[in-house]
C-alpha cells in the first residue's frame, strides 16, 4: 500500500486511520447505535463457492449452477472462476480464492445476468469475461499424483469500489437491503464494508510479549514506513491496550477509547453481537509488529462491522481478502 499509493504522486499513502473513525462517529451520532452492524450489516455473509452444474460446457460466458446456487449470486457482484489447485507435496485440492488457478478464467469479475437453462432445474450465471471458458475438471495430475482432476468453481469476492454509487441520494445505506449481509452500505457518502477487511495506511501495533499492545499513528506529514526502527523513532505512541484486554486469545470488544489523532482501540471486554461495540477482535499467542485491519471479509457475518479488528496480520501481509482506500 505505501509503495503502490506513491505511484500517484507525492503525498498519497492511501486512507487514515481519520476517514474510518470518522464514520464510525458519525453512524453513532445519526443512529444511536454502539454496533453498527445493527444499522447496517455489510458484505459480511456472502462467502460462496459452487462447482459446475453441468461439466459439459465449452467456450462459454457463464457458469451452470443449480437454481438454489444460483439464487444466492447476486447480479452486479463479483466473482472469480477457476479450478482448484493442486498442493503437489500433499495431494491435496485447494480451494483458497488466492490460489493462482481459482481465478484462472476471471479474477473479480462481474455478473451481468442470470436466465434459466434448457436445462430443467439449472440456471445460468452471465460473468464479464474478455474470454470464454469450459466447465469441465481440469487435469492436473503429475507423475506423483496421477489422474488427479480439479472442479471449476465460482466463487464469490469482495464488491467492487462504487458499488454504492446507486444509494439514493449517496449519503447512508446500501444499494437494496440493509440487514441481509450481502450489500456494501455507505455512511456520509463513504463506502463501507465491501466484503473485505480494510487495512489502514497510517496506523500499526506493537503486541509484546506480555500480549499488551502498542498502537503507534504516522501524523500529518509522516512518511509511513514498515521498518519498525523507523516506526518507533518517528510515529507517534498514542497508547496501549492493556494486557487484560488484549490477551493471547480472539474477544468481543466491549468499548474502545479514542485519540484526538483518530485511532480508536478496545478497552473492554465484550460478550456478544449485541453487547458494547459488538464486533470481534482477533487474537492468537503470536506477538510482534502487525497491520491494522479493520471491517472483516466476506465471511464474518455477526463478528464483522466497523469496529471488527484483527491483530494478526504482519506488516507486510496481503490477500485477496484485503483491501485498501484512498
Amino acid at each position: 500500500m505505501i509503495t503502490n499509493y506513491q505511484t500517484k504522486g507525492a503525498g498519497y499513502w492511501g486512507a487514515d486511520v481519520d476517514k474510518w473513525t470518522f464514520v464510525y462517529i458519525m453512524t453513532l451520532i445519526k443512529y444511536a447505535n454502539k454496533s453498527s452492524q445493527n444499522v447496517f450489516a455489510g458484505c459480511a455473509d456472502y462467502s460462496y463457492q459452487y462447482t459446475a452444474a453441468d461439466k459439459t460446457l465449452t467456450g462459454v460466458n457463464y457458469f451452470p449452477l443449480t437454481d438454489a446456487q444460483a439464487a444466492n449470486i447476486i447480479v452486479g457482484s463479483c466473482v472469480e472462476i477457476g479450478y482448484s489447485q493442486l498442493n503437489t507435496s500433499t495431494g491435496a485440492l485447494s480451494t483458497d480464492r488466492g490460489s493462482t488457478t481459482m481465478h484462472a478464467y476471471g479474477n473479480c469479475i462481474k455478473v451481468t445476468k442470470k436466465e434459466a437453462s434448457e436445462t430443467v432445474g439449472i440456471t445460468n450465471v452471465f460473468v464479464d469475461v474478455n474470454t470464454t471458458f469450459d466447465t469441465a475438471d481440469v487435469d492436473v495430475s503429475t507423475t506423483t499424483y496421477p489422474s488427479t482432476y480439479a472442479p471449476v468453481y465460482i466463487s464469490t469476492m469482495p464488491w467492487w469500489s462504487g458499488s454504492t454509487d446507486a444509494v439514493i441520494g449517496k449519503h447512508d445505506g446500501s444499494i437494496v437491503s440493509n440487514s441481509n449481509s450481502k450489500y456494501p452500505f455507505r455512511i456520509m457518502g463513504i463506502e463501507c464494508m465491501i466484503g473485505a477487511w480494510g487495512v489502514i495506511s497510517n496506523c500499526v501495533m506493537n503486541i509484546n510479549s506480555d500480549y499488551s499492545t502498542d498502537f503507534y499513528v504516522a501524523g500529518r506529514g509522516v512518511a509511513r514506513s514498515v521498518n519498525t526502527t523507523t516506526i518507533t523513532s518517528t510515529y507517534t505512541k498514542v497508547g496501549t491496550m492493556n494486557k487484560d484486554v488484549g490477551g493471547s486469545t480472539s474477544f468481543w470488544i466491549g468499548d474502545e477509547k479514542f485519540y484526538p489523532v483518530g485511532l480508536g482501540y478496545p478497552t473492554s471486554r465484550g460478550g456478544g453481537n449485541s453487547v458494547g461495540v459488538g464486533d470481534y477482535c482477533y487474537r492468537s499467542a503470536s506477538t510482534g509488529w502487525r497491520e491494522i485491519l479493520l471491517f472483516g471479509n466476506l465471511g464474518a457475518g455477526s463478528l464483522g462491522g466497523l469496529r471488527l479488528l484483527s491483530c494478526n496480520a504482519g506488516l507486510s501481509y496481503s490477500s485477496w481478502g484485503i483491501a485498501a482506500s484512498d
